[in-house]
């Protein structure tokens, strides 16, 4: 490690925080710097901080005239939930706080971002979710998985996830 003369113990991007003689059973003792210590040097009880956000959401929308299918996975492809919803504007609604009751929204994939899908993706757009428009799946996946509207669903946010 490079210190400056000043500061000794020190690293460039951190503060000083005096060193500490702690042991374990798999490290032998050695001095430690520890963001745990208190102002004299003494560490109290250790602090955990436990994470409770949800993870961000990745949503697939198969757009059909009169239904869409939409399924919702988390960032490690862990299929969540999948649902239907009518193509109307309170459809929308149902379907963008369906995802969001899973959790933050990052992007949502939309298969058929013609006629179909259109107004569902302006209305997401305007939601402040970003839409990624994809394309049907090919013909080899159809004829190995079949055609099935969650099957496309899922297809959607997967290629949305993988980027």
């Amino acid at each position: 490690m490079l210190v400056w003369p000043d500061r000794a113990g020190c690293d460039f991007i951190g503060p000083c925080l005096p060193k500490l003689s702690v042991s374990s059973l798999l490290c032998p003792p050695g001095p430690v710097r520890s963001s745990l210590a208190n102002h004299e040097g003494d560490i109290d009880k250790m602090t955990t901080f436990a994470t409770t956000a949800q993870p961000m959401i990745v949503g697939g929308i198969d757009a059909h005239k009169e239904k869409h299918h939409a399924v919702a996975l988390d960032f490690q492809g862990v299929l969540l939930d999948n649902r239907e919803f009518p193509a109307t504007s309170c459809g929308y609604r149902e379907l963008v706080a369906w995802l969001q009751a899973l959790g933050p929204i990052d992007r949502v994939g939309v298969e058929s971002t013609g006629s179909y899908a259109a107004g569902l993706a302006r209305y997401l757009a305007e939601q402040g979710i970003r839409v990624v428009e994809v394309n049907t799946p090919h013909a080899h996946t159809r004829a190995r998985k079949g055609k099935d509207d969650l099957i496309d669903a899922e297809a959607a946010a997967r290629k949305v996830l993988s980027g």
